[in-house]
């Protein structure tokens, strides 16, 4: 098996450096986690450039919804699971949930920072955003949580959901009164993608002994609730509110993005926890992460709308 034979090469590394990088990699590493990646697509949205904030915030939550459905469809066991010599390091244990194929934490930050890059021709980031996210990459198979097609099959989820969501993005530029099918197709897949979560979790039940089938579709459930947050969010926001970014002072931008980011942190995510704890790790992983991503999406930018400190932004007709 030359993708263990492989980690346990860079488990050697991690042992002969005396474990001096293994924190380092960890941090880099969850910058591609849940909470962690909502907050740059958000500020972006919310203070600098909001097509490009949609663009990689939608991106990001389709490319979940397809990640989460080839995760429960493969079903890939974690390395160490599928192999004890594997050790991965304990701090990554935690955020690494779910089935191994492919990488969740690569497919966060792929569709973030490249759909930056995409959004904003600047060479110099873009060679950054495709460093970094090698090196997030890199870090998944470090820490022992992943193995090389995990990250690979990571980076062809992100890139197909980027070039997805730019041709929807387009047509929907020139037919914008298509937004109505856009969000009955894009709620659907959600539905489906729980729906379809429902249906394996009793045949992983009963055909794979070393998996806990509760835990194992947590995130099913929290994807299908991000995505439909943010898509229902999304329409919302143009219908109603349609806020915007263009013009502001550079104090009306910081205000934006570090009041809003606040609120979510503090306020927010806390809240997701607390209605998780109340409804359950399925329906409240649901609920909770469509709360975070309606706000992002809708409340927040309702917000700012009625209250002139914010700036009103130059209203642009394109979406």
């Amino acid at each position: 098996m030359l993708d263990i034979d492989y980690l346990l090469w860079w488990q050697h590394i991690r042992e002969l450096t005396g474990h001096r990088f293994d924190e380092v990699a960890w941090h880099l590493s969850d910058i591609g986690h849940w909470f962690e990646s909502f907050f740059i697509p958000a500020i972006v949205y919310w203070a600098i450039d909001r097509k490009t904030g949609v663009f990689c915030n939608l991106a990001r939550n389709m490319a979940l919804v397809f990640t989460q459905f080839l995760k429960t469809s493969i079903c890939a066991y974690r390395p160490w699971v599928r192999d004890d010599r594997i050790v991965p390091i304990a701090a990554a244990l935690p955020s690494a949930t779910g089935f191994s194929f492919p990488s969740g934490h690569t497919v966060n930050a792929t569709t973030v920072f490249l759909g930056l890059a995409a959004c904003w021709k600047n060479t110099a980031f873009r060679w950054f955003a495709v460093i970094f996210v090698l090196l997030i990459g890199l870090s998944r198979n470090f820490l022992g949580v992943h193995t090389p097609q995990d990250v690979l099959g990571g980076f062809a989820v992100a890139i197909f959901a980027l070039f997805l969501m730019s041709r929807i993005a387009r047509a929907l530029e020139q037919r914008p009164e298509r937004k109505n099918i856009c969000l009955a197709v894009g709620v659907a897949a959600g539905v489906a993608l729980l729906i379809f979560s429902m249906i394996r979790e009793p045949i992983i039940r009963a055909t794979m002994p070393k998996i806990d089938s509760f835990k194992i579709v947590i995130d099913d459930y929290r994807c299908a609730g991000c995505w439909m947050g943010s898509l229902i969010g999304w329409y919302l926001e143009r219908r109603y509110v349609r806020f915007e970014t263009a013009g502001l002072r550079l104090w009306q931008r910081v205000l934006r993005g570090g009041l809003g980011a606040a609120i979510m942190l503090f306020a927010i995510i806390p809240c997701f926890h607390w209605i998780e704890g109340l409804l359950g790790k399925h329906g409240g992983g649901t609920v909770g992460m469509f709360v975070i991503q309606f706000y992002i999406m809708f409340v927040w930018p309702w917000v700012m709308k009625r209250f002139t400190v914010f700036g009103t932004g130059e209203y642009k007709e394109t979406e």
